[in-house]
């Protein structure tokens, strides 16, 4: 409790109401009802529904919110809470994940995830302010140096970073880049309009519902780009030694037929023998947004890919593929390596390298099948089976409507995205560095840390096949490549100037036209 009122005078004025009527809410509780027994379970997030609170949020029964305060504030390490307010806040949970205080990755109860929705419903039902006014733009134009310069005047004022400037003026799709030789400047230019946040704790437009572009996320990025060489990549990995015991149970368990009530049991051994996989972030910090990002999008992907959670029509699952189509028996264990990385693909530039077309979707996956030895050591092949094959490309060609219905993939896009932004600007490395006004975004700018998953569940599936058990378990991650294949993209130019809106003209016109008292410094339409 005493962290969560510290973190709410870290907030911003509207943010800070809500969480102030939250706790007000959870007093309310504590005094209105019995005390209840504390909650057997191993993590917060199993506590029950044991409070009733009349007249809030719509309904009698409610969630435990010692669950979901001790859940939100253990979510933000505390020493990252910004000391002028804006900068930190306690963040919702989307992916539907946590981690929780042994660093493993897990996944929010049902009953809690909609506890913390109705929470979110309610704040934004009582606040005019959390929904952003901007105006709808099918061409918004950012400026990352103004930007840089209006974060530091906040920086000098001692105030907190707006929202507006937090979430880049509310774009969430980036369309074109260009770099301004004579500026330093590099500005991005794409879809932008109202946003709110959403029913996990994501800010996002407020009539697609696609996560808008977040500053800490370009500032991680930048960096990585002009400090290092731009490359970053997260793996979750089965542990060799339980590969090899999973591969000796399986042995030893499948050699007779299964009656019908043993599956379950069996399957409960299976996973208690795998135990938990390894979290690996490499080329950008771990506790940060973007490693969050990109380990969530992973996870969730295999989880997909296993059918342990719901796909769309046009991307079957690895074991309904399988099924589907396998003759004569199946391998008994199968080691599935899915990865994203960086659609190429989808870049274009000009002939003098100033001008970018971002056409999407810049993600896509990868597979690969790997061998398994007798002491559980993994063995590259390569290659990939035809239903390997089959699911990453049928999740890559519909990554759109995947997108759209699991919102973790967009943000994972959006991280691409800026990588590339990044990777445009170590290019220019010389000039961007030696202009003291992109000072604060490569230096001074504090990001939010989040605490580091090291661990998550093993994500293993199993099926009967032709009276076999086939049991897949996944390894894999997310590659981003140095400094975003920049050096091939230059090699094969295809962006034709005068196709691509010049936005140096659009700046050019909105300064003339708008007014002293309406002119905006860093961003316009």
């Amino acid at each position: 409790m005493k962290r969560c009122i510290q973190g709410i005078f870290a907030l911003t004025q509207t943010r800070r109401r809500f969480f102030v009527w939250l706790l007000a809410v959870h007093c309310l509780a504590n005094q209105t009802t019995k005390a209840q027994p504390p909650s057997t379970g191993n993590s917060p997030n199993t506590a029950a529904v044991n409070r009733t609170v009349a007249g809030n949020l719509g309904g009698a029964q409610q969630a435990d919110f010692d669950t979901l305060i001790e859940l939100i504030t253990s979510t933000v390490d505390p020493d990252s809470w910004d000391e002028f307010g804006g900068e930190g806040s306690i963040q919702g949970f989307p992916g539907g994940v946590y981690v929780d205080a042994n660093g493993v990755l897990q996944r929010l109860q049902p009953e809690v995830r909609r506890q913390w929705a109705k929470i979110v419903d309610a704040q934004q039902a009582n606040s005019d302010q959390d929904a952003n006014n901007s105006s709808e733009s099918d061409l918004r134009i950012v400026s990352l140096k103004a930007l840089a310069n209006r974060c530091r005047i906040a920086l000098d004022s001692q105030q907190p970073l707006p929202d507006d400037v937090r979430f880049l003026a509310g774009m969430y799709e980036i369309r074109f880049v260009q770099f301004v030789p004579d500026e330093s400047d590099i500005l991005l230019a794409g879809l932008a309009g109202p946003w709110h946040w959403d029913a996990e704790g994501r800010p996002v437009h407020a009539e697609t519902g696609r996560p808008v572009l977040q500053l800490d996320d370009l500032v991680v990025l930048l960096r990585c780009c002009i400090q290092d060489d731009g490359q970053f990549l997260c793996s979750i990995t089965p542990y060799q030694e339980k590969l090899a015991d999973t591969q000796a149970f399986i042995q030893r368990t499948t050699a007779k037929p299964f009656a019908t009530n043993d599956h379950e049991p069996w399957a409960r051994q299976l996973q208690d023998t795998l135990g938990n996989q390894r979290i690996d972030v490499k080329g950008i910090p771990a506790e940060t947004r973007v490693a969050r990002t990109i380990v969530e999008a992973d996870y969730h992907m295999k989880r997909v890919g296993l059918g342990l959670a719901d796909s769309i029509p046009q991307v079957p699952n690895y074991l309904d593929l399988l099924e589907a189509e396998v003759a004569g028996a199946p391998p008994a264990l199968g080691v599935l390596r899915w990865w994203f990385t960086l659609n190429e693909d989808a870049f274009s530039t000009s002939e003098d390298g100033l001008l970018f077309d971002f056409a999407g979707p810049s993600v896509k996956l990868l597979s690969e099948n790997e061998l398994l030895a007798e002491n559980g050591r993994r063995v590259h092949t390569g290659d990939a089976d035809k239903w390997n094959r089959q699911f990453a490309q049928t999740f890559t060609a519909n990554f759109t409507s995947m997108a759209d219905k699991y919102p973790v993939y967009w943000d994972l896009e959006n991280v691409f995205d800026l990588a590339m932004v990044a990777s445009i600007a170590a290019r220019h490395q010389s000039q961007i560095t030696s202009d003291s006004a992109w000072q604060y975004l490569l230096e001074t700018h504090e990001v939010l840390r989040q605490r580091v998953p090291k661990e998550v569940m093993t994500v293993v599936s199993h099926r009967v096949i032709r009276q076999r058990h086939v049991v897949a378990a996944i390894s894999g991650g997310v590659a981003f490549p140095k400094y975003g294949g920049l050096a091939k993209l230059l090699r094969t130019p295809t962006v034709n100037p005068s196709s691509v809106p010049n936005l140096l003209r659009l700046r050019s016109n909105e300064k003339s036209t708008a007014s002293q008292a309406e002119r905006i410094d860093w961003y316009w339409n």
